[in-house]
């Protein structure tokens, strides 16, 4: 499951970034921990945003600084950033996504959740394929 290299993959350009911050009440506690056929359900996010080109790699909200991973040697490293303004839910993660993207020189943000444990690169893909500068892009 390691990503795929980044060639000519319409993520390229966009910055990466998974939605971690939230403390799942109706859960039962945060998602990003909760594995699916052996994988955190953080990292089959940020492996999916790679897959797609997409860097660097972000993780918006939930404790710690930075981290890595490595899933048969594919190296994934990611740095969390606080929400913009915290105690806002998505709305304050995608901010502070956008943000970051500014500040890395970025043309946009490729965002999902970690909690979309069967999202796919290829889905990404798509997404960033339709991404024009300065628009919304939304998978249904």
């Amino acid at each position: 499951m390691a990503p795929r290299p980044v060639r000519d993959l319409p993520g390229e350009g966009l910055l990466g970034a998974v939605l971690a911050g939230g403390v799942g009440r109706r859960f039962g506690g945060p998602k990003e921990g909760v594995t699916v056929a052996g994988i955190p359900m953080l990292h089959r996010a940020l492996m999916a945003l790679a897959g797609a080109g997409a860097g660097p790699l972000r993780v918006v909200g939930g404790p710690g600084n930075t981290g890595a991973w490595d899933e048969n040697s594919g190296a994934l490293t990611f740095r969390r950033i606080p929400d913009r303004p915290p105690g806002r839910g998505p709305l304050g993660g995608l901010r502070a996504a956008l943000l970051e993207a500014e500040s890395q020189g970025r043309i946009g943000v490729l965002l999902t959740g970690c909690d979309l444990p069967l999202l796919t690169a290829d889905v990404l893909v798509r997404v960033a394929a339709s991404f024009s500068e300065g628009e919304l892009v939304v998978a249904a």
